[in-house]
């Protein structure tokens, strides 16, 4: 077999690719997919598998900004049922050439560290992020229906994470609990009973957990 030959076979292989994504989006694209395959005229049947490859072709010819911050994760205590609830994930394999897959999440990888910053995304999340860029800019390109919420960085990070005043809010809290400065083993070991982040969080917003100590004294 030749190099060409062993080239074309890798190229046509296809595998089935697990992906979660917002059941509403999903929904979208199947309908899409319903309609058009109603059609007389239609050569082929279209697929989520077929528009997911055709989609993610257009992507590497022409690369566009990630729509969605990846690897977001619900950090406020008690919201995660409310943010399933809200966003109702569908959990699916489509069959598609890995090899695109892999060119895809490649590129996105470098996006995000553009767009968003190494140290703040990692690396981009191949059953979620990825499917989820690749279907939204499809959904864009036919006027189909997604949910700008799910794809709203700023709502997400206003809803499910930590904001600054509570934060500092829960640090004051804390303080007045025990009744002296706290230290970052206090921190450690009693944040929960005042619903703050972790010790990591806090230093990745301000810098140090003396400095987040300060803030909240000074907005007593």
């Amino acid at each position: 077999m030749t190099n060409l030959q062993v080239i074309y076979l890798k190229y046509i292989i296809r595998a089935a690719y697990p992906i979660r994504i917002p059941k509403s989006l999903w929904e979208s694209v199947e309908s899409y997919c319903s309609l058009m395959n109603e059609r007389e005229d239609m050569a082929s049947k279209i697929t989520a598998s077929s528009v997911f490859e055709e989609t993610g072709k257009m992507l590497l010819a022409n690369p566009k900004p990630l729509p969605i911050k990846p690897n977001r994760r619900v950090k406020r205590p008690n919201q995660k049922e409310k943010y399933e609830k809200e966003f109702e994930f569908h959990r699916t394999s489509i069959r598609v050439n890995i090899e695109l897959v892999e060119s895809l999440l490649t590129l996105y990888n470098e996006i995000a560290q553009k767009q968003y910053g190494k140290e703040e995304v990692g690396e981009v999340e191949m059953s979620t992020t990825l499917p989820c860029t690749v279907y939204y800019y499809f959904c864009k390109e036919n006027g189909l229906k997604v949910d700008e919420n799910f794809f709203d960085d700023e709502y997400f990070e206003r809803m499910y994470t930590y904001q600054d005043n509570g934060i500092l809010e829960a640090i004051r809290e804390l303080e007045r609990k025990i009744g002296k400065p706290i230290t970052r083993t206090d921190w450690e070991n009693y944040r929960k009973e005042v619903g703050g982040p972790s010790l990591s969080t806090i230093i990745r917003r301000y810098g140090s957990f003396s400095k987040a100590k300060e803030l909240a004294r000074q907005d007593e």
